[in-house]
């Protein structure tokens, strides 16, 4: 397996930064967390299927077979009582990695390293609750045989939980007997996809998820764009939205309802998949590759929502974004401006909407007003990437010539801080002052570092002995 690497810092201190949604009427399931403890016995994964036998029950049109939907960053886990980290102290730093096949945790800087599984085919994630009581992983499934064309083989994978402390794991999500196949695009009437789940949700109280699924094809993975809810502590699933009326969710600030984004469209829901409305129609945008393009909108703290919706384009040309502020509530939208970037490259708000940070084509990373006004050359070339905004959009963190560097949102005349050589492109904020980067320490060693500014002083936090495969941060208290 190649390289790549999943990384999440979800702060407990920063649960009001920027997310993505909108805003009707919703209720979220008040279902409180179970104690960690109460997690089932193991089982074994699924013995491998010579053919998938499910009925084609999704009505989505495959694509061309199409690179992974990126994994999102999750959310987030907690320490033990009284520990503190880098940052206001409020929590230790935790981080959760796939090694050898294992999980392996270790509080930052001073813990032990534990590994909390003995199993030796994790492929995937960690990623952590937001209480922090749980990690979920990927385990290696069996290998699913799409149509009977020589090399028609998809690799699948199943989900499972762990609690943070130690305990048995135990399988919460078998995709292959509980979500549907879709129809393949080979040439037999009988060709059948898997599917799996996206990018997950995590509804209040930490023991439930949302998700959209997606299916696998030979080596690929595109969305269903239906709508999932899975109960981690008793494994109950249930299908919230059919296939066409769901996407990939993201939830309001207050759990309440989530935001459904697909190729074609965007629209809302309450969080249990009731009363959904359409928010916004557009035309599928191409992007020349195996890949499907979905925007990525942001909830503001009003209710209301930005979304930069790409604009069909040609390959070579550059890409126009129309920048907007949509009111779930009313269903009224507002045209903010136009900007143009190099590629699919989606302009990113700060945590506020106040301030919008992108790539500019022919120019270079840009800060600017929220629709693209007054805008502010950080840094020229159009090879940097923005990252994120810290918590409260005074600094933007981004990766230039192979460096991450932070801009002040405010200084004008400031050259941007350069701090640390990168190694997987990821920054994640503790506070205003205090960020958590994965550079590189030499010879592709990747070390975790907490830069304190605006000197821009490097503290290591951890080492790796070798390459992390897929890793995930927390910082906060165990239960809160």
């Amino acid at each position: 397996m190649t390289r790549t690497l999943t990384l999440l810092l979800a702060l407990v201190l920063l649960a009001g930064c920027a997310g993505i949604g909108s805003a009707p009427t919703a209720t979220a399931d008040p279902t409180p967390p179970p104690e960690a403890s109460a997690l089932p016995e193991a089982t074994d994964p699924p013995e491998p299927t010579a053919m998938l036998t499910a009925p084609p029950t999704a009505t989505t049109e495959p694509l061309p077979s199409a690179t992974p939907e990126a994994t999102e960053p999750p959310a987030a886990t907690a320490t033990p009582d009284g520990a503190e980290g880098p940052g206001d102290g409020a929590g230790a730093v935790v981080a959760a990695w796939v090694r050898d096949g294992d999980l392996i945790v270790k509080r930052l800087p001073d813990g032990e390293e534990v590994a909390i599984t003995d199993l030796g085919d994790v492929v995937e994630f960690p990623e952590f609750s937001p209480d922090g009581q749980l990690i979920l992983f990927r385990r290696q499934g069996p290998v699913a045989t799409v149509s009977p064309d020589p090399g028609a083989e998809v690799p699948t994978t199943t989900l499972w939980a762990v609690p943070v402390d130690g305990g048995t794991p135990r399988m919460v999500l078998d995709p292959l007997a509980a979500l549907p196949a879709v129809p393949g695009s080979g040439a037999l009437a009988d060709d059948l996809y898997p599917s799996d789940a996206g990018r997950l949700a995590w509804l209040p109280g930490g023991f439930q998820v949302l998700f959209s699924s997606r299916f696998l094809t030979v080596n690929s993975a595109l969305g269903n764009h239906d709508l999932w809810r899975l109960d981690l502590e008793t494994g109950q699933l249930d299908e919230l939205l059919p296939a066409g009326q769901g996407g990939r969710p993201t939830l309001s600030p207050d759990g309440e309802q989530v935001l459904l984004s697909a190729p074609e469209e965007l629209a809302v829901a309450r969080a249990d998949g009731t009363e959904r409305r359409t928010l916004l129609t557009f035309e599928r945008v191409p992007t020349y590759s195996e890949w499907e393009w979905v925007p990525e909108p942001g909830w503001n703290d009003d209710g209301s929502l930005h979304v930069a919706l790409a604009q069909p384009w040609q390959a070579g040309r550059p890409v126009t974004y129309t920048l907007l502020r949509l009111d779930p509530a009313s269903g009224e939208s507002q045209e903010l401006g136009e900007v143009e970037v190099p590629w699919l490259h989606t302009p990113l708000w700060s945590p506020d909407g106040s301030r919008l940070a992108y790539i500019a084509a022919g120019s270079g990373l840009v800060m600017a007003g929220a629709g693209g006004e007054d805008p502010r050359l950080v840094a020229p070339g159009e090879t940097s990437i923005p990252l994120t905004w810290s918590p409260a959009g005074t600094r933007l963190a981004f990766v230039r010539e192979g460096q991450y560097c932070v801009a002040e949102a405010a200084g004008e005349d400031a050259e941007p801080l350069c701090v640390a050589p990168t190694w997987d492109a990821a920054v994640y904020w503790l506070d205003e002052e205090t960020l958590v980067v994965m550079a590189d320490a030499g010879e592709d060693q990747p070390q975790l570092q907490a830069i304190e500014l605006p000197a821009g002083t490097a503290t290591e936090l951890w080492t790796a002995p070798g390459a992390p495969l897929y890793y995930d941060l927390y910082v906060g208290q165990v239960g809160q």
